[in-house]
């Protein structure tokens, strides 16, 4: 999909829909190992509870986020041309994500991570055109807009996200004393 998109997408709009594979076999273990892979810097010794709870609590928030953003996707569609489908649009949201999730995932310690993020975020707007074009079937016209505004409703989830997982984190940690 990071490579050549133009063509995954095709592949991927042939593929049978299937809810339980794209978030158990795809999206799940890509979040985890987003969310574990900072932890791995930290040092060899055991995580505390508190870091297992954040990193347990971020991973649940990462699948919400993909399945919320197909929503986004699938409710989007007719106003951009496209045509509606929650199979389609969960594997929009789930494949468009992947450059970030890699990022994450191999530099996420290191000083180059913030504009590998940027340039990241800018990979997934560019597979949310082509895959809304090929999976949504919006015209070529309206597909930009299409993933602009996907794109800006993630940034808006993403920041949701992070203030209820800091807030319920926070709240966690301080009843637990850890």
């Amino acid at each position: 999909m990071v490579c050549a998109p133009k063509t995954e997408w095709l592949l991927v709009a042939g593929e049978p829909p299937s809810f339980s594979r794209m978030l158990g076999a795809y999206v799940a273990p890509l979040a985890g190992l987003s969310v574990l892979a900072p932890l791995v810097p930290a040092g060899l010794h055991a995580p505390s509870a508190g870091t297992l709870l954040i990193a347990a609590l971020a991973w649940g928030l990462e699948l919400l986020a993909v399945c919320v953003l197909a929503e986004v996707v699938n409710t989007l569609a007719p106003f951009f041309g496209g045509v509606g489908s929650r199979h389609q649009a969960l594997k929009v949201a789930a494949y468009s994500f992947t450059p970030l999730w890699l990022v994450t995932i191999f530099v996420s310690t290191s000083i180059l991570a913030p504009p590998l993020q940027l340039l990241a975020s800018l990979h997934c707007t560019y597979l949310l055109y082509l895959g809304v074009g090929v999976l949504m079937q919006s015209p070529r016209q309206h597909a930009f807009g299409y993933a602009t505004t996907t794109m800006l409703c993630a940034i808006v989830l993403g920041l949701l996200l992070t203030h209820i997982s800091a807030s319920v984190a926070g709240i966690a940690l301080q009843h637990l004393k850890i």
